[in-house]
């Protein structure tokens, strides 16, 4: 986890973020601007954000033009809606201006939202689109097999088998899925118990008290 070096900007907390982190509000309603250097961040939002996201240009070992992946945890907002209004990404209360889409630069940052269940909205800036890209497993958890029905958040993927990322097993590369109509775990076609599963890339807060 980087060090958050932080400028002064009017009213606006403005951070440089200068590598891959994650990011825990300790105000009620943060308002702050991020500019991060080409790598992943995970935003652990709170109820009525606001926050500026940008990219600096170049990565200094490499000179290319970089880009940065957002992922913004809004699993503690509740059922929320996420939408996109010109260049504002609304996340339930929370508003994120996303960075001006240049279509002459096909370099662009890559934004995620990641919803209560754990499920993953990409938002593809140049499309001005928002799509279903699976569940993130850090804060997914399987319904309980054992009930009849599938809890309601869960219904409309009744019939479905979901990607799931941040996880794996072992030094399998093969993508790991969840079969809702199965009820079970899979690595490639086999199908395989969550306890042989690891679950990558948590926050050190995340861990269990043991691993931290």
């Amino acid at each position: 986890m980087t060090n958050l070096n932080r400028n002064t900007l009017g009213e606006i907390d403005s951070y440089l973020l200068d590598g891959p982190c994650c990011v825990k509000f300790y105000r009620q309603v943060p308002t702050a601007s991020f500019t991060g250097s080409g790598f992943v961040y995970l935003v652990h939002l709170v109820a009525g954000a606001s926050l500026e996201i940008a990219t600096s240009g170049t990565r200094t070992d490499t000179e290319n033009s970089q880009t940065s992946t957002w992922e913004f945890d809004a699993t503690s907002l509740g059922n929320i809606d996420v939408t996109l209004e010109e260049n504002k990404l609304k996340i339930g209360t929370c508003t994120v201006c996303l960075p001006d889409y240049d279509a002459e630069n096909t370099v662009t940052d890559r934004v995620r939202v990641i919803t209560a269940t754990g499920l993953i909205k990409v938002v593809d800036l140049a499309l001005r689109t928002i799509s279903f890209a699976g569940f993130d497993a850090r804060f997914f958890e399987a319904p309980d097999a054992t009930l009849d029905t599938f809890p309601h958040a869960f219904a409309n993927f009744a019939g479905k088998v979901v990607n799931v990322q941040h996880i794996g097993h072992g030094d399998n590369s093969k993508p790991v899925k969840y079969s809702f109509p199965g009820r079970h775990w899979l690595v490639g076609e086999d199908v395989i118990d969550f306890a042989q599963l690891t679950i990558l890339n948590r926050c050190t807060h995340q861990l269990p008290e043991r691993f931290s």
